[in-house]
């Protein structure tokens, strides 16, 4: 069973920074930000191919503007936050690296993106489909990194379950302390989930992690692959919170080559959490 919500206190993500082209995964990124609490929205476009003040790009924002709106007001609950969207157009061809700055220079809370529309995984709803975009966010970015999966507009909106993947890790503690933040925001409840080889030690670590969380957290223990276990677990969580050293390599930045496959095998909405 659910465990049974409590009113939020103040709220965690005074900002979200969220990425968008004009296509469905926009709806998908905004209705996470959305469930996750952000007070306010920022969406960003980044192109270069019309100069800033042409009238098809102001026409072309105030559409996304309303859009966005209108799945704000839809996806709120009666314990969300107001929701104020506000809308970017960025010159560029680098769209990360124009998140990034954004979200610098707004000192937003977190990014949001939503899953990229690939033809080899049309009509797999409720997965995340990872683009060159979505991972390049992921690589060194200044905040949590929260990405959204195919259809999760239309998805319940609630946020009752918090699932960590933790292994011990510098990175993993990073996600800890996140996770804690927003379960305390939100008044969900937390789930550790450790993938370990050995039993003994995966129990010290599920320990370590709810010693850390307090009260009312649950903790598990797994044995097998970790993109495996964790995509399993991930059925019955509303979100995953995962750290990540966000290294990658020259050829493939991004998360590290574990967290990318956790990613890419989750059902549900995924919050990457940078080392820091």
């Amino acid at each position: 069973m659910r465990a049974r919500r409590q009113p939020p206190r103040d709220g965690l993500i005074a900002e979200a920074v969220v990425g968008v082209d004009g296509r469905a995964g926009d709806r998908d990124a905004v209705a996470l930000a959305v469930m996750l609490g952000a007070r306010r929205i920022t969406l960003v476009t980044v192109d270069g191919r019309e100069p800033v003040v042409s009238r098809s790009r102001l026409d072309q924002e105030r559409a996304l503007r309303e859009d966005a709106a209108a799945v704000a007001r839809t996806r709120r609950t009666p314990l969300s936050p107001e929701v104020v969207v506000e809308a970017l157009w960025v010159d560029g061809d680098a769209p990360a690296r124009a998140l990034h700055e954004v979200a610098r220079v707004r000192d937003a809370s977190l990014i949001v993106v939503g899953s990229a529309q690939s033809a080899a995984h049309h009509g797999r709803v409720g997965r995340i489909v990872f683009g060159s975009v979505s991972r390049l966010v992921t690589h060194r970015a200044p905040c949590p990194v929260a990405i959204a999966p195919r259809g999760h507009r239309d998805a319940p909106q609630h946020l009752d379950v918090i699932g960590l993947g933790y292994d011990g890790s510098p990175a993993a503690d990073a996600a800890l302390r996140t996770c804690r933040a927003l379960a305390a925001s939100t008044g969900a409840a937390v789930e550790v989930h450790v993938v370990e080889t050995e039993l003994d030690r995966g129990e010290r670590k599920r320990d370590q992690a709810l010693g850390a969380l307090g009260v009312g957290a649950r903790g598990f223990v797994h044995h097998g692959d970790r993109a495996t276990e964790l995509a399993r677990a991930s059925r019955s969580l509303d979100l995953l919170v995962l750290g990540t050293r966000g290294l990658g390599t020259e050829a493939r930045p991004g998360l590290d080559s574990t967290t990318d496959r956790i990613v890419a095998a989750t059902r549900c909405p995924v919050l990457v959490v940078p080392r820091g």
